[in-house]
């Protein structure tokens, strides 16, 4: 095409017909073959702007499906795009991206693009003190994106890890073997280049395990369940054992013709429980949450109990023996007590051999 354009400009110069010239220009225009898309499965530190852009279809060079995956998770919490202006924009967009939500993107300059049909992961290893403090200076728990992460908090080796040569790993290479295969797998796309995977249908079995373990788990997010102060990671866990499903039957080798059976969905709900179990743990160490938690969390429990019995005074030792099943062990029940205190809901005093807790009359319903 340039060799085409510079003869129209000899042409132009000696006064000759350009015609024929420029009809072969148009003529390649339109047939201008489109370029392929360019598998990009691995990135690290994306603005939002940048991923945007990598993860519409309207751009004809973006694969769509990637992953953010780095072993230095301070360059992705430190990033620009978690800026302070930021990361609200970055943090939904994430939860967007993990919804397979459509994201509509119109700014001057940068034209209209739509992000749609899209699929994206991310595997973030982090230092504990980093993931503290970015989870204690941002949106990452109210907006729900915390629970869309698989957290693991694994005990450290350190001191235990004597050298050791490298042996053969015929498990770690039959692993790579088989992923290789799955991801030389082109994708499935529409006519615009949106990915377009087919639905995975369970067996019965498999749907009454689902069901089973997402009533569990919301049953366990009521007041004085050991689940009520971590409520926004726990609804998403079925979310995540039903995606974890659909994992374990593809790597199973099982098309997407075959449905998901009660073997992959029992695995996936003991693995999501697990890692539920793991977020938990962690976010139950963050400072300065723990006590105000479990004061909020008893208060509630010990109104309830005196309306319902229509007094003001409640034992210590019915607290612990029948109070919110994480709050009865005396190192969680006092700091909550004391906080209490402080607010003046309640005062705690001795008569006898007995510790008493006398309610506010003013935080109790009225008798009729």
């Amino acid at each position: 095409k340039e060799g085409i354009l510079g003869a129209i400009k000899q042409c132009s110069k000696s006064q000759k017909s350009t015609d024929e010239l420029k009809d072969k220009s148009r003529e390649l225009t339109e047939n201008e073959p489109k370029p392929p898309r360019i598998p990009e499965m691995i990135m690290e530190n994306e603005t939002p702007a940048s991923l945007r852009s990598k993860m519409s279809y309207m751009n004809p060079k973006a694969w769509l499906s990637s992953g953010i995956m780095t072993s230095e998770g301070g360059t992705f919490f430190g990033g620009h795009g978690m800026g302070r202006d930021s990361s609200l924009d970055y943090l939904t967009m994430l939860n967007c991206l993990w919804d397979a939500a459509t994201i509509r993107t119109s700014r001057k300059g940068d034209g209209t693009f739509d992000v749609e049909g899209a699929r994206i992961t991310l595997g973030i290893a982090v230092q504990d003190d980093v993931l503290r403090h970015f989870i204690g200076s941002t949106l990452v728990r109210s907006t729900g994106n915390l629970a869309r992460f698989n957290l693991n908090c694994p005990e450290s080796t350190r001191g235990n890890r004597p050298f050791a040569p490298i042996s053969a790993m015929p498990g770690i290479d039959k692993f790579e073997q088989h992923l290789i295969r799955l991801l030389s797998t082109y994708p499935i796309r529409d006519d615009l280049g949106r990915l377009d995977p087919p639905t995975l249908l369970l067996t019965p079995e498999a749907k009454k395990r689902w069901i089973a373990y997402f009533n569990e788990t919301e049953s366990r997010q009521q007041l004085g369940s050991d689940l009520h102060d971590f409520s926004d990671v726990a609804s998403k866990t079925a979310d995540q054992a039903a995606r974890l499903a659909g994992i374990f039957h593809f790597w199973s080798s099982f098309g997407p013709e075959s449905k998901v059976g009660f073997k992959a969905m029992n695995a996936a709900c003991e693995v999501a429980s697990w890692y539920l179990g793991e977020t938990c743990r962690f976010l139950s160490t963050l400072p300065g949450d723990r006590a105000e938690s479990d004061a909020e969390t008893l208060i509630s429990w010990i109104l309830c109990y005196c309306n319902e019995r229509v007094t003001n005074r409640i034992k210590l030792r019915t607290l612990q023996q029948r109070g919110p099943n994480r709050i009865r062990e005396r190192q969680r029940l006092e700091p909550a007590l004391a906080i209490l205190e402080e607010k003046h809901h309640l005062i705690v005093k001795q008569e006898g051999k007995t510790r008493i807790s006398v309610i506010n009359p003013a935080l109790l319903e009225s008798p009729e």
